[in-house]
Formats: C-alpha cells, sequence, structure tokens
C-alpha cells in the first residue's frame, strides 16, 4: 500500500482526539500519516497530539462569525499548509472548515476531499434576523464548496434533506452523498461499566443556549428540591460560539444548587461512568457523539425529540425523550428514571448493545477511508 497523507480541518485542538481518535488510529494503522489543522492549539493540545503521531498547524480560524476578510485568509492558509505538506486527502468538518475547506483542498491539488456535516450549526437552529443572515450566507457557502467534493457526509437524513430543499445539493451527485450513523463510538476505548448506587445526572456540552443547557439548570434545581441528595453535574466546553452563556451564568446556577460545574476535562470516560444517566436538552444536533459514548458505557439517555437528538433513542428502551425548551417535562423524566434505579440500569444496558449493533466506529471510519482511497 502506498502511504499518504491525511490532513483533518476542525475547529478545535483540543477536540481532534476526541471526536476524530478512532479514525486517526485507523487511519494510522493502515500506514498513513495524519495531520490536524485547527485554529491555534495550546500547548497541552499540541502534546497530547504528537504523543497520537498527529502533526498539528495553525490556521486563523475563527469561530460564530462573519468576516469575509478573516475567512479568505482562513482559506488561503489552509491551501498553503495542504500543498506545502503535500496533502493526498481531506476530511473538513464543523461549518466553516466545510464551508472553506474543500476549495482550499482542490487549490492545493488535494486528491481526495469529503465534507463531514456534523451538525448545520448556529446559524440554522433560531429564526432571528442575525440567524436567517448568516443561514443565507452558510448556505451559498456550502453550495459552493460540497460541489468539489467527492464525497459529502452527513450524521442524519433531516439535516441532508434540509440542504438538499434549499438547493445545496444540486451540484452534487446522489451517489456522492451518505448518511452515517454520526461518528461511532469506539466500543474497545468505550467499555461497559457498573451503575452507581447514588443517582447522579450529567450533561456534557458547550454551554450554549441551543445546547438547552438553561433548561437542564432548571430541571436540576427541581429535581434537587425534591431530592437534594441526587447529584446533577455540567461539564462544559467551552468556546467562542455568539450563543453561548458565560462563565457568570454558570457560576450563577452552580450558587443557586443546580448543578456542579467542571471545565472541560480530556477523558470523559471517569465522568460518564460516575453518572447513572446522560442528560441531552439540545435543540438540535448532527448526531452526539457523547451520547453515543454514554450509551457504549451502558448509561440511560434523555433527550430531546429533536433533529438528530432522538435518533439512537429508543424509547423506554435505552432512553426517554422530551421536548425542546420545557425543563419541567425534562425534571419529571429525569425523577422517573431516579426512582426506578432497576429500569434506569435495564436501559443503560440496552443502550451498550444498541451502539454495538448500530453505532460501532468500525464500519463508520472503514467507510470513510474507503471513500478517501485511505483503505
Amino acid at each position: 500500500m502506498t502511504h499518504k497523507t491525511l490532513a483533518l480541518l476542525g475547529k478545535n485542538a483540543q477536540h481532534v482526539l476526541a471526536f476524530r481518535g478512532s479514525l486517526i488510529r485507523a487511519a494510522q494503522a493502515n500506514g498513513h500519516r495524519v495531520i490536524a489543522l485547527t485554529s491555534p492549539a495550546s500547548a497541552r493540545s499540541r502534546q497530547r497530539l504528537s504523543q497520537a503521531s498527529v502533526e498539528h498547524f495553525d490556521t486563523p480560524l475563527s469561530g460564530g462569525k462573519v468576516s469575509p476578510l478573516r475567512d479568505l485568509q482562513f482559506q488561503a492558509t489552509v491551501t498553503e499548509i495542504l500543498k506545502v505538506q503535500r496533502v493526498d486527502a481531506l476530511l473538513a468538518y464543523n461549518p466553516k472548515c466545510v464551508a472553506f475547506g474543500p476549495i482550499a483542498a482542490r487549490r492545493a491539488g488535494v486528491k481526495k476531499v469529503a465534507a463531514l456535516l456534523t451538525g448545520l450549526g448556529f446559524a440554522f437552529t433560531g429564526n432571528t434576523l442575525a440567524r436567517r443572515f448568516i443561514r443565507m450566507f452558510s448556505t451559498r457557502l456550502y453550495r459552493r464548496s460540497l460541489a468539489v467534493c467527492d464525497t459529502v457526509f452527513f450524521q442524519n437524513q433531516i439535516d441532508c434533506d434540509e440542504l438538499a430543499a434549499l438547493g445545496v445539493l444540486v451540484n452534487v451527485r446522489n451517489d456522492r452523498v451518505r448518511v452515517i450513523a454520526g461518528s461511532g463510538v469506539d466500543l474497545e476505548h468505550f467499555t461497559a461499566q457498573p451503575v452507581p448506587v447514588r443517582t447522579h445526572f450529567l450533561m456534557i456540552s458547550r454551554p450554549l443556549k441551543d445546547k438547552g443547557v438553561a433548561e437542564f439548570a432548571q430541571a436540576c434545581k427541581m429535581v434537587r428540591a425534591r431530592h437534594p441528595e441526587i447529584r446533577c453535574t455540567l461539564i462544559c466546553a467551552w468556546d467562542d460560539n455568539p450563543s453561548s452563556f458565560t462563565r457568570a451564568d454558570i457560576a450563577r446556577w452552580v450558587r443557586e444548587g443546580c448543578f456542579e460545574a467542571l471545565d472541560e476535562v480530556e477523558d470523559v470516560r471517569p465522568h460518564l461512568q460516575a453518572c447513572t444517566t446522560f442528560i441531552l436538552p439540545s435543540y438540535r444536533e448532527g448526531t452526539s457523539k457523547v451520547v453515543l459514548e454514554a450509551m457504549a458505557i451502558g448509561r440511560a439517555i434523555i433527550a430531546t425529540d429533536a433533529i438528530g437528538c432522538r435518533d439512537p433513542i429508543e424509547v423506554n428502551v435505552n432512553g426517554l425523550l422530551v421536548a425542546t425548551h420545557n425543563a419541567t417535562e425534562l425534571a419529571t423524566a429525569m425523577l422517573e428514571l431516579a426512582n426506578d434505579p432497576t429500569r434506569n440500569s435495564a436501559m443503560g444496558a440496552a443502550g451498550r448493545r444498541i451502539a454495538q449493533e448500530k453505532y460501532n466506529a468500525r464500519p463508520i471510519d472503514s467507510e470513510i477511508l474507503r471513500v478517501l482511497d485511505l483503505s
């Protein structure tokens, strides 16, 4: 096999291994070199990537804002890095990377280019004037960038259908569009673990309004008013999204006794193992990777009945679904499982089985590598 170079183009260096780790290991097992291009990385992120034999390159990526001059600078920088590093294949993910990365790759002479739509992002949730403007701008950029891709991956069918209805896929042949089961989960890395005795609800998320953080805080407050012994924890992955709550907002909820709060952790496994139930109150997702990880560890899920959130949930089998924007309904579901730990544990075991049957990362990674000619 000819050894090639795969470039991963994403937003945050600290998320490369968490979200693309199994893909990286699969590419490296095939003898290929992997590099990562993200916004400027911390020294710790660089060290962790280096330990995983992944070379890192900074780009001037600014998330959550429309800045044509900076975006063009980002595209030019990506083109130069890909050209100098003689990249053979590119996988772009995260909205701005999908909007600008494929064209940068073609200009650099990259032979195989794929985009992974991990959700439609900030622009496609909500209907304010600002979001409608960003949605219109994003739609035009996507139409241009996806047209040059060899393959476009979606993590749920509705995202695919929505972009098709907007005309984004008009220049993308049907055989170049694939819907995959999220990013999958590494079942050897995330193994089934016993459920703790003490009820503990966990949410891991960027602290965005659209992720349902406020509803989680309100629901936890209701639950703990009735059962103060119950633990609730929010782990925050901070970034520059304009929809983010502030650290002061999170601190206020902590003072009010809603939940404990932690900053982003490098390894989510100990925290998933310590919870009894995982909570996803988001308004929209691609397919949440951390939900799949919680399922693989054997935890029941309470998620919203929303695009990309409902997909991994078989109601009353491995979890419960609640309405978006509804803290009371979320609290009711939390209390329902807190009051029936046997049922909660059975749901967790069912989640592990569903993760094994539908969300194993191996075939998903193999499909991505195949279309990038890296298998």
